[in-house]
């Protein structure tokens, strides 16, 4: 009994897996053994290149989480803006051992309880325009502290806030 030959006179080499029976070729099994090898190494090398790129973005988005203290305190500032001026020099206003109120500055009028009068006015920057009855007053304004106001104009003006 000889050896079984292909179409092309080559010996058919026969491998069972699993009760099946495949025929080879010798030149068809060396390819396809070379093919595996390639297979298997590619798969290799497919394996290692998606770990390593995994184990990348697992550091990267790790990374991320980290708090830049430079935008936390942004983010900080913010939410506590300072007040903006027209909050600030609102209220009853008077000059060092007066008892009563000098002025009060409202949300549109300044009111002077002495002469019961009130006067609208105009906040721009760090300056007040009071619109008086006979001309407009510009005073600067500067606040120091929450109970100090300072207008200043040619000269400098201190008052105190009443509590």
């Amino acid at each position: 009994m000889g050896a079984a030959r292909n179409d092309k006179g080559e010996p058919e080499i026969g491998v069972s897996i699993y009760k099946f029976k495949i025929n080879y070729s010798g030149r068809t099994l060396r390819k396809n053994f070379a093919s595996n090898i390639s297979t298997k190494v590619g798969l290799r090398i497919m394996k290692r290149n998606l770990s390593v790129v995994g184990l990348c973005y697992l550091l990267v988005s790790c990374s991320n989480t980290h708090v830049n203290p430079e935008v936390a305190t942004q983010k900080h500032a913010i939410k506590t803006e300072p007040k903006a001026l027209s909050e600030k020099i609102s209220g009853a206003w008077t000059l060092v051992g007066e008892e009563n109120a000098t002025f009060l500055i409202e949300k549109n009028k300044i009111y002077y309880p002495e002469t019961v009068t009130a006067y609208d006015y105009q906040l721009t920057d760090d300056f007040i325009k009071v619109n008086y009855d006979g001309y407009v007053g510009a005073y600067q304004v500067e606040m120091k502290g929450e109970d100090t106001l300072v207008l200043k104009d040619e000269e400098e003006q201190i008052y105190y806030r009443m509590k």
